[in-house]
């Protein structure tokens, strides 16, 4: 059986780390490694032609505005490149091209994520 990823990488994402995240996968695209899949503790890449990529991690807000805010980060420039329940992973080929996601919006989804992992933990 052949696997589907060329690499597998153990690293603990921090969702409240998004830059850090951001930065390896810019790094690994350049070393021509794409993002597949992933979860908290590991990521899966399929090795392809190096490429200069930017990265983006979105923190996850309520269903409706996951929606409107995918259409509207597509319609910028940025596709989905993977996505779960707590963040979203946005790619475009345009280095220079910022992502549409402010600080403030930036924190006030990472303090729902946390207030949610708190509620579950107790």
């Amino acid at each position: 059986m052949k696997k589907k990823y060329d690499k597998r990488v153990f690293h603990h994402f921090k969702f409240y780390n998004t830059q850090e995240l951001e930065e390896y996968l810019n790094d690994m695209a350049q070393k021509g490694y794409y993002l597949l899949e992933m979860n908290q503790y590991q990521m899966f890449f399929k090795k392809d032609t190096p490429l200069r990529l930017n990265h983006a991690i979105a923190c996850a807000q309520n269903q409706q505005e996951k929606y409107q805010y995918k259409q509207y980060c597509e319609s910028v420039g940025w596709t989905l490149l993977y996505g779960t329940d707590k963040f979203h992973v946005y790619v475009t080929a345009e280095v220079e091209l910022a992502f549409v996601e402010s600080d403030q919006t930036q924190f006030e989804a990472i303090q729902r994520v946390r207030t949610n992992v708190m509620r579950y933990a107790i």
